[in-house]
């Protein structure tokens, strides 16, 4: 696309040109208006070239850029999960905690409970020791005995953990204060993820549109150089065609010889201030410049 930049209408061409019967002045003045199109051309390569250039260090910052924010979103949706984790197990940890309360609450046992069945408990084994009992009284007896030993040790522990409950209905509370806090951060941490994301997202989005900018800008520079190229070999074309002409050739006056003198010095010293420039010369210019 960046190729219908350059107006072809300023084009030099010497299709139209006898190169065989034409003056050599005819042919100087041809190769000033060339030389001057790819002085132009260069030039214009140059600019895209500079242009590119720009784009590319633009897409390479805005980049490193768009890493960091990957880096942090990253980093931070790390932490998202570490405040989910915790909150998770808190609100498991609370839960068992609770159930723990209500079963407790639900099973009222005092003292008086356990001291009837440990009264319950020293007949039954003074009537084994004392009485005279067939086998299988004495095996219902036993098993009775062993059935009221282990409801008194559960109303034992029962009786324990009761006791506990107000140590538990702290410690639920503050379970679930903790597990709100790693809530709050979790969201709290996962919209500043949310925002690096976003930012990171924009970021790329952007580095994309300048890179094609600057593909563009480099196809524009391969144009304008390729057409520089052509303008630069139509003139090592009509200058060798007037290398050739003999110094004694008709229509060489020396009004004609000195219009020669000021192109070629007008030539070099364009060629030298390019060059001072820093801007790329072809090897046909360096060689101009050498010789002179």
């Amino acid at each position: 696309m960046y190729s219908k930049i350059i107006d072809e209408d300023n084009n030099v061409t010497i299709e139209n040109v006898d190169l065989e019967d034409s003056s050599k002045g005819k042919l100087i003045n041809v190769v000033q208006k060339l030389r001057q199109r790819r002085t132009d051309l260069n030039q214009l390569a140059s600019e895209w070239a500079s242009k590119r250039n720009e784009l590319n260090s633009e897409v390479k910052e805005i980049t490193t850029t768009a890493k960091e924010h990957k880096e942090n979103r990253d980093s931070l949706n790390e932490q998202v999960q570490h405040h989910k984790s915790q909150r998770d197990e808190l609100n498991e940890k609370a839960s068992e905690l609770k159930q723990t309360i209500k079963k407790l609450n639900s099973q009222d046992v005092d003292e008086s409970q356990i001291d009837a069945l440990e009264d319950d408990i020293d007949d039954l084994t003074m009537r084994q020791q004392t009485e005279v009992l067939d086998v299988e009284d004495e095996r219902e007896l036993v098993t009775k005995i062993d059935e009221k030993r282990d409801k008194l040790e559960s109303y034992k522990e029962l009786y324990e953990q009761s006791q506990q409950v107000d140590e538990m209905e702290e410690e639920l509370s503050e379970v679930r204060e903790q597990a709100t806090e790693h809530h709050e951060s979790m969201l709290e941490v996962a919209e500043e993820a949310q925002k690096n994301h976003e930012d990171m997202v924009s970021l790329f989005r952007e580095a994309d549109e300048l890179r094609e900018e600057a593909d563009d800008a480099h196809e524009a520079f391969i144009a304008a150089q390729e057409e520089a190229d052509t303008h630069h070999e139509r003139v090592e074309t009509v200058q060798d065609k007037i290398d050739d002409m003999p110094d004694d050739y008709e229509e060489s006056t020396a009004s004609e010889q000195n219009e020669q003198n000021d192109v070629n010095e007008e030539a070099s010293d364009s060629l030298v201030e390019r060059f001072q420039a820093g801007e790329s010369l072809t090897n046909d210019d360096l060689q101009q410049i050498s010789n002179e």
